[in-house]
This record gives structure tokens, sequence and C-alpha cells, in this order.
């Protein structure tokens, strides 16, 4: 899998959050069965911006934390994708501002917080949701099978 890591606000990154992500979403893209390779965009931003990509392809005008674009997804005056074989699954934007934040009002470090945004990002890449209940469940609950199959614990 071929990760494009992009830090597009202030905050320096670890030095190895890029070599930790690409791990979490190869083995992510294991266990969802996922054959070939492919490549993923993450892109972390501040929170002006990230609220900007909310509002314009959302129409939710306020800062969130992740948000995810599928190349198999695509909006009313975009033309359909239509290779279910695409190596490009899309991309992936993180507020790294309030994944800090969040870490801390949650209690586990930054990282387990990044790599959770990551994570739910890259499921969304793969076709899960969360506007409805059932799927919300379904969701979390494979968040936590992966997190823990990576050995990514609330604790880390």
């Amino acid at each position: 899998m071929e990760l494009i890591l992009t830090n597009q606000q202030p905050t320096q990154l670890p030095d190895n959050l890029e070599e930790i992500l690409k791990s979490l979403l190869e083995r992510t893209l294991e266990l969802e069965n996922i054959q070939g390779e492919r490549e993923v965009g993450v892109t972390f931003v501040d929170d002006e911006e990230i609220q900007t990509l909310n509002r314009d392809y959302r129409g939710k005008d306020q800062v969130t934390d992740v948000l995810s674009f599928a190349m198999s997804e695509s909006l009313d005056d975009e033309p359909t994708i239509l290779d279910e074989d695409l190596s490009l699954l899309g991309d992936i934007v993180i507020d790294y501002q309030r994944a800090l934040m969040q870490a801390e009002e949650y209690g586990h470090s930054p990282l387990r917080e990044v790599c959770y945004l990551s994570l739910h990002g890259m499921l969304h890449l793969l076709g899960y949701e969360h506007e409805v209940e059932e799927d919300k469940k379904c969701m979390r609950k494979r968040e936590e099978e992966i997190l823990t199959a990576f050995q990514i614990t609330r604790e880390l």
C-alpha cells in the first residue's frame, strides 16, 4: 500500500507517524480482504481548513475531526467512478489540533487518537457508514476489532 502523508498545519508530526499509519491501514486492508496495491492520502490540517472542507463538501459549517473522500463516490456534478479495482481509494483529512484535544479529553495518547481517526476514515473509504444506529454499531465494532488486532489500546 502506498500512503501519501501531507502535513498542512503548523505542528510537527511525530517522526514515526507515517510508518505507523501505513502499517495500520495495510492491516485494515488485510482484515477487510482487500487485495491488490492501494493508495491512500492522509492529510493533516487545522480547524479552519477542515471547517471549510466540511462546509463545502458536506454542507456543515463546523469543525470536525476527520473527513473522508472516497474515489468510489461522486458529487451530483461529478462523473461516477465505476472501477471497483480502483487502486486509489481516496483521501482522509484529519484536524490534528482537534485530535490532540480529543486525546487529552478521552485520556489516551495522541498517537492512539490519530490512529483511530485514520482507521475511521479508512473504513469510510471502504464503504462503512454510521448515519443509522445499526450501521454505527457495526462500524464501531469493526474499529475496535482492528485497533485490537493492531494492538492499539485506549491506554496507548
